[in-house]
């Protein structure tokens, strides 16, 4: 997960080692979970956005040696009323220098605020690796919702073929035959349902990965499948692993650079320098030169300096409750995601060791004694709603189980689910 990450968040990666995504990436009509990963973190209009914002502070970041342009002087006095001839001429370059250690507490800043971007480019990396795969879980769930509808929409069929056959035998109602037909005409409703809700998931994919329109094709597969695995989370370590996260690290770094900002608040009461170098010419050519040095004075501190150097402390501040405020959502993130985790492995293992079993018994059963006369259609009604819902709660706690597992993967350092 490491490695796939360090990867991704440079911005580059897809399957075949390019440079970026070129929309070759799918020669056999298969969007697996990494090549849609690839794609979405070669297209996503935000996560190269940020770069781009990194890239110019990066460039920004040069402006902070505090070294302006020099000016060039040209003077002439001494220049009569009237007349041509003047008393001095010279020109001459002057540079203004900030002082030095006002310029290393400036790069300092400029410095750890790039760092703690990037760190912001790896977490944001990171949750969109996070959001593709949860895309892809509700994607893989509708396709077993698809198919949970149509073992309904069979059994209403034969649930209605064996209605007809004792209502011909003079052995059910009338009645009996239309509350068949009413349960035939609701799981095709269900069905054509699940089919809107998987083509809506597939779109809500496709979005998400920037996937061009060209290829957002009805014969595109998804081999990526949804199944259950027994798992161990150590909720202990990822809660150890807080202060590595990508986002605790860019919390961290900002802090430092709102430390390096006070210090450089607080440089603002030293000198800045002015030096300047003359040639001068008095009548009979440039045979002189002169020089001169100054310091720049910072008398009206109390309207400049002690402005900034209080804006700097309340950013310190400022960054100092942002990191605790983070690392407390972070914990809660893992609190959360860990809970549900178990509640939803507790779900599934209930139904694979008692449910799924005994709710197939039930309606084979049910039907079997419809079919001899021995049960009435409410009862084998009942089963068969017994047995759609039982799986169909079995696939919405394996979709859980999936969501909440890619939850804890940001803040482990291996993958779990769909792992490549």
């Amino acid at each position: 997960m490491r490695i796939i990450l360090l990867l991704l968040i440079s911005g580059w990666l897809t399957l075949g080692a390019q440079a970026r995504w070129d929309g070759t990436l799918l020669p056999d009509e298969q969007l697996t979970v990494a090549r849609a990963i690839a794609i979405a973190i070669s297209q996503n209009p935000a996560l190269n956005q940020y770069r781009e914002e990194i890239r110019s502070q990066r460039g920004e970041r040069w402006r902070g040696v505090g070294l302006p342009s020099p000016d060039l002087l040209i003077l002439q006095e001494g220049i009569p009323r009237e007349g041509s001839g003047f008393g001095e001429r010279r020109w001459g370059i002057s540079q203004s220098l900030d002082f030095p250690l006002k310029s290393y507490f400036r790069m300092r800043r400029m410095t750890a605020e790039v760092g703690a971007m990037e760190q912001s480019l790896e977490m944001q990396a990171i949750e969109l690796t996070a959001r593709v795969k949860k895309v892809y879980t509700e994607l893989a769930h509708a396709a077993k919702l698809q198919e949970l509808r149509q073992d309904e929409l069979n059994i209403a069929r034969e649930l209605h073929h064996s209605v007809s056959a004792r209502v011909e035998a003079g052995e059910a109602s009338e009645l009996d035959l239309m509350q068949a037909d009413i349960q035939l005409a609701e799981a095709q409703n269900d069905l054509d349902g699940a089919r809107r809700i998987y083509h809506q998931n597939r779109y809500q994919l496709f979005n998400l990965i920037g996937l061009p329109l060209s290829r957002q094709k009805y014969t595109l597969q998804f081999p990526d499948t949804l199944g259950y695995f027994p798992v161990e989370i150590d909720q202990h370590r990822a809660l150890e692993r807080l202060p590595e996260l990508p986002v605790s690290r860019s919390a961290a770094v900002r802090q430092s650079a709102a430390r390096w900002g006070v210090r450089e608040a607080w440089s603002g009461f030293l000198p800045d320098l002015r030096l300047s170098y003359y040639r001068q010419d008095f009548g009979s050519g440039y045979d002189f030169y002169g020089v001169e040095a100054g310091i720049k004075l910072p008398l009206w501190f109390w309207f400049n300096q002690n402005g900034d150097i209080q804006a700097a402390k309340a950013q310190r501040r400022a960054a100092g409750h942002e990191r605790r405020a983070i690392e407390s959502d972070l914990k809660r993130q893992i609190e959360d995601a860990w809970h549900g985790f178990e509640q939803s492995r507790a779900v599934i293992q209930r139904y694979q060791q008692t449910i799924r079993r005994q709710s197939e018994q039930l309606l084979t059963l049910t039907m079997e004694g419809y079919r001899l006369g021995e049960l009435d259609l409410l009862k084998l009604l009942e089963s068969q709603r017994t047995f759609l819902t039982s799986q169909e709660r079995y696939y919405v706690a394996l979709r859980d189980y999936y969501i909440q597992l890619i939850e804890l993967e940001k803040f482990l350092d291996h993958e779990i689910v769909f792992r490549q």
